[in-house]
């Protein structure tokens, strides 16, 4: 009765897999075992969650079988309500689960993910990630990737999923482990619009730079999803950069990709309309660089390779150019670092350009 067939599972996974009642009700008065596991750790209870036989979980609970069981994925029963076959009521199975002491924030061993987890991939678990708001789960909680529930409805272009997490208080900034991505980035990349429009509604930051230093649009660009390039484009403009409102950031490795430059005078052409900048972007000025302050070193070489016949010496209050004299480059304030004004007349070469807005670093 017990007995688990090879590459299948014992005669109650079977009645509980396909609902029928009555044998299920005789085999546990005949003395099966609620909890005999199948040759991938699931029990009898699994098999009725992921198949949504309501009647045959209420009959295996009630006769004591265990509603905290694992599979070999370590994955717990409301874990694969979420991932169960769709069109069964799994709005109910979730709430016969909970109120009988299944864990809401159940960790996965593999990957680490708790079953709001995985229900935020499907959109029609819109009442199952509801109902497990409702009874407690934790909307920050994050998997092995350090990966909230968020991230994956953003992934997916769950919107409604993603209403739903805001409302209870998901942090739309928050980025994950390894690439720093934020739900921004993973929904530009899947090219879901209304779920990017929903994010920067809120909050979400159209210019947080991952590990790879992309922000969202630069996704978009690369999977050619016009609507969110354009977007994010006119948010770009309309949204100063709170790390640097005084210069977007751009990278040189962006330099020689002419749809990347052409996006970025867009953009700047939108700042102007809309008031953001005072006067348009001049040929010479179209170009910057990043810099913090533990990259001077790196800077001392660039500008080295980019002007011939220069001279960099440190002096007591920074740095001294004597080729800026000849070349008419207007300094104000005490130079201490080489700043992004600076840089960014020397990486266009301009000689003539003015950089009057070096501050003190």
């Amino acid at each position: 009765m017990n007995h688990v067939f090879y590459g299948e599972a014992a005669l109650l996974h079977l009645a509980a897999k396909y609902g029928i009642v009555e044998m299920v009700k005789a085999l546990i008065e005949n003395g099966a075992n609620l909890n005999v596991a199948d040759n991938f750790g699931e029990v009898p209870l699994c098999y009725a969650v992921q198949y949504g036989e309501v009647e045959v979980m209420r009959i295996l609970i009630e006769n004591n079988a265990d509603v905290k069981a694992l599979n070999e994925f370590g994955e717990g029963l409301l874990h694969l309500a979420a991932q169960g076959v769709p069109g069964c009521s799994k709005t109910a199975i979730v709430k016969l689960l909970i109120d009988n002491g299944a864990d809401v924030d159940a960790i996965s061993v593999l990957g680490k993910k708790t079953p709001l987890h995985s229900a935020t991939t499907l959109n029609n678990n819109i009442d199952i990630v509801r109902a497990l708001i409702e009874n407690g789960a934790s909307v920050n909680v994050l998997d092995f990737y350090e990966n909230t529930p968020l991230h994956y409805a953003a992934q997916y272009g769950c919107l409604g999923i993603v209403k739903i997490l805001i409302e209870n208080g998901a942090d739309v900034n928050r980025v994950n482990k390894y690439d720093r991505d934020a739900p921004l980035h993973l929904a530009a990349e899947n090219n879901h619009l209304e779920t990017v429009k929903y994010l920067v509604d809120k909050g979400a930051d159209v210019h947080v730079q991952n590990i790879r230093r992309k922000v969202p649009i630069d996704y978009a660009k690369e999977k050619g999803c016009q609507e969110i390039i354009e977007y994010l484009t006119d948010k770009m403009a309309e949204i100063p950069n709170e790390k640097d409102k005084a210069l977007s950031v751009y990278h040189d490795e962006y330099f020689d990709d002419d749809d990347f430059l052409d996006s970025y005078y867009a953009m700047q052409d939108k700042r102007l309309n809309k008031g953001k900048e005072r006067k348009p972007l001049k040929e010479e000025s179209k170009c910057s660089i990043q810099s913090y302050q533990k990259q001077q070193g790196k800077l001392f070489k660039f500008i080295s390779r980019s002007i011939q016949n220069i001279e960099i010496r440190q002096v007591r209050q920074g740095l001294y150019l004597p080729s800026f004299e000849a070349r008419n480059v207007k300094i104000n304030g005490k130079c201490i670092a080489i700043t992004r004004g600076l840089s960014q007349g020397m990486f266009s070469n301009q000689h003539r350009l003015p950089s009057n807005n070096l501050q003190t670093s």
